[in-house]
């Protein structure tokens, strides 16, 4: 990793974690392309959940259809890259806030992104989210899978925010009641109890007073140097 210390010294290891702690930063974009991206997305995301449940007449949806496989083939001359690739040539490590914009959950350049903002706690985290017609299952409440998707996301950024690399081994959630689309949703996780490098996590979800959804997991750590020495590898071919 650039300008890192030795990577058999303790200082090491604090710089492993000092960049995990910053990596699912989001950030204003600082680059032209990131900020277009960034802003494509976001209108590519509206029109999404308006497609689900518009009823606009065939002659306006066909000419939109028109429109946008006119810009799907612009925007396809030019390629892609998968988050793999660019851990693979070096570039995640060498623009860590780039990448963390794609996030599935958290990512304001990700159209399927909820766009959930969290905010580490003391001994835990919490997360606020509105999830719109894309996310919602009949007859009108939140998808059970995205309320999972968003505890795992928040309970792992738990341990990110304390520069632990992590992943999940298992997560349940437990519906209590519907959760409801369309309103201001409140998500808060903790930890539990820690056994070695297996940390026990509980959440809850709660719309206004009520909570809807309670979780509970198990993230296991990886250890930070041995994490730290695969992104070395990685940086050093964008060197």
């Amino acid at each position: 990793m650039t300008n890192s210390p030795p990577e058999d010294s303790d200082e090491f290891q604090d710089f492993v974690r000092q960049f995990i702690m910053r990596s699912w930063d989001i950030v204003d974009p600082d680059q032209p392309d990131w900020e277009a991206k960034r802003n494509l997305a976001d209108v590519l995301r509206r029109l999404a959940h308006l497609t689900v449940c518009s009823e606009a007449p065939a002659h306006i949806l066909q000419a939109a259809t028109t429109a946008v496989r006119e810009a799907l083939v612009k925007i396809e001359h030019y390629g892609s890259r998968s988050f793999l690739q660019c851990y693979q040539d070096g570039d995640y490590v060498a623009n860590p806030h780039i990448y963390s914009d794609r996030a599935w959950i958290t990512g304001h350049s990700n159209p399927l992104s909820p766009m959930m903002r969290l905010e580490p706690l003391e001994n835990g985290a919490q997360g606020r989210v509105r999830l719109d017609h894309g996310y919602v299952g009949a007859p009108g409440w939140v998808h059970g899978g995205m309320v999972s998707a968003l505890m795992d996301q928040l309970m792992g950024f738990i341990l990110i925010s304390q520069g632990d690399p992590c992943v999940t081994q298992s997560l349940t959630i437990h519906y209590d009641r519907p959760t409801p689309s369309h309103q201001d949703l409140l998500f808060r996780a903790w930890i539990e109890k820690e056994e070695g490098r297996r940390v026990h996590l509980r959440g809850e979800v709660k719309a206004g007073d009520e909570v809807s959804a309670r979780g509970e997991a198990i993230f296991v750590r990886f250890d930070a140097k041995l994490f730290g020495r695969m992104l070395s590898g990685s940086a050093t071919k964008n060197a």
